[in-house]
């Protein structure tokens, strides 16, 4: 009897470093040790020119399909059912969607990981056009999918109360953190320095932070705030207050960061703020208590269920509870080594193995059922 063979769309991966090509790389590199002589056909293919295009894994079950087609006409095409996925590497007997992107398929089971659904609790968060695509495919997703993946707990209750998917057609696969993180050094003597990683987006929160470190930088005059992260949406008053501390001396901007520069960001770092509003997993935070940084967050959904005892939990939408608690951190020293032990211990409850297990344990068990 063949091996079963799954197809997962590994786009992800080849077009970012950060959330869903972090998750979708880092799944990748788990699953050979959890997933038999499974085979794994991964779905690359992209028209643009996007560098890189290869698996960090040598292994003969992942093969990595990667030839150069226009998306937008592959869509076209199947929604006329005259192209799909399969055309380019060959048929699966279950696909795995990592990504709010439809994919034409000929297999009858799919799955779909729902990294969060934020856009359905605030649709201000988002561009009117992004907030009306991400909805309109999610339930297309929502309709066509077997089952669903959620990255917490948190997800999953979204996906139940704001799509109305039935609970046993989701399984929870929490996220991971690599092994790195852990060898973080320690934070350099002197003053505490402030990091936060994210996409430059209203969700993410950076307007708030950034005003709260304005009110303790007159009492801690040589902290930086550092904000590591790309441009996003709706961001012009972001910019205009980063550019604006920058001038000051007060905050430094890394526009983006590659595995070498991130880690040496959280090596010069004493704390990590990620005050989001709503996230599906929030991996920053979860890297931070690995690298054993006192890590402030928001006391919201996914979040406080990851970072339990091992994190600073504040109101996000209260500006004046965040410099509370940036003061708290800075000023104590005992208090920053305390909480970057217990974040520590408490980040080693997630692997990328457990994820990966998690997720192909779904896989098996959504194809077993034969419809949804």
């Amino acid at each position: 009897m063949s091996p079963l063979r799954f197809g997962l769309d590994y786009r992800p991966a080849l077009l970012g470093n950060s959330g869903i090509g972090r998750y979708v790389r880092q799944l990748v590199e788990a699953l050979p040790a959890v997933m038999g002589e499974t085979e794994l056909a991964l779905f690359g293919v992209f028209w643009q020119d996007i560098g890189k295009r290869s698996l960090n894994v040598d292994d003969p079950r992942l093969q990595l399909f990667d030839q150069r087609f226009p998306g937008r006409i592959l869509q076209a095409l199947g929604r006329l059912g005259l192209l799909s996925a399969e055309r380019f590497m060959g048929s699966v007997d279950l696909f795995h969607n990592t990504d709010y992107v439809e994919i034409p398929l000929r297999t009858e089971c799919s799955v779909t990981t729902i990294h969060d659904l934020g856009f359905l609790r605030e649709p201000l968060w988002y561009p009117p056009k992004s907030y009306e695509k991400i909805k309109s495919v999610t339930q297309r997703l929502v309709e066509a999918s077997r089952g669903f993946i959620a990255d917490s707990e948190a997800t999953k209750t979204d996906l139940v109360e704001l799509l109305g998917v039935e609970e046993n057609r989701i399984e929870v696969a929490l996220l991971g953190v690599s092994d790195s993180f852990f060898e973080t050094v320690k934070p350099p003597s002197g003053p505490p320095q402030i990091a936060m990683i994210a996409t430059l987006e209203p969700r993410k929160n950076h307007l708030r932070l950034l005003r709260a470190f304005e009110q303790v930088a007159a009492k801690h005059r040589e902290s930086r705030l550092t904000i590591v992260g790309r441009r996003g949406w709706l961001d012009n008053d972001i910019v205009e207050t980063i550019l604006r501390l920058e001038n000051m001396g007060q905050v430094s901007w890394l526009r983006d960061a590659d595995e070498a520069q991130l880690h040496h960001t959280l090596a010069q770092s004493s704390i990590v703020a990620y005050p989001s509003l709503w996230e599906g997993f929030g991996l920053p935070v979860l890297e931070g208590m690995a690298a054993g940084r006192a890590v402030l967050t928001s006391d919201l959904g996914s979040m406080k269920e990851m970072a339990g005892e091992g994190a600073l939990l504040v109101d996000p939408t209260s500006e004046s509870a965040l410099a509370e608690g940036l003061d708290f951190l800075l000023s104590d020293a005992r208090a920053r080594a305390d909480l970057g032990a217990c974040g520590q211990a408490r980040a080693r409850d997630f692997t990328w193995e457990g994820c990966a297990r998690a997720t192909f344990t779904a896989w098996q068990r959504f194809l077993g059922e034969g419809g949804p």
